[in-house]
């Protein structure tokens, strides 16, 4: 409890607004509409309905949700990746 606290406290410190699955469409096109800027997590399926796709010669499902949020809102994407390269130590790309 006291971890979770602790994270809740530095998302609202930064400004950062998490929203469940159910209502994530809306949240994310009216943030969108009134010329906010969202993050979705794509590294995962978590509804079951995503897209098989190869990833690192590999069959993935991943989600479709950016995609779509991308098509319909006609906004540019940025991608990102952060991958541990030494422990304690990152690496990030956009």
């Amino acid at each position: 409890p006291a971890l979770r606290a602790w994270m809740v406290g530095a998302r609202i410190r930064a400004g950062v607004h998490i929203v469940g699955l159910c209502e994530a469409r809306r949240e994310m096109a009216g943030a969108l509409a009134r010329g906010g800027i969202i993050d979705l997590v794509g590294d995962r399926d978590l509804s079951g309905g995503g897209a098989l796709v190869p990833l690192f010669g590999v069959p993935a499902q991943l989600p479709v949700g950016p995609a779509l949020m991308a098509i319909e809102s006609e906004i540019p994407v940025f991608v990102g990746a952060v991958r541990r390269v030494a422990r304690g130590r990152w690496v990030g790309r956009a």
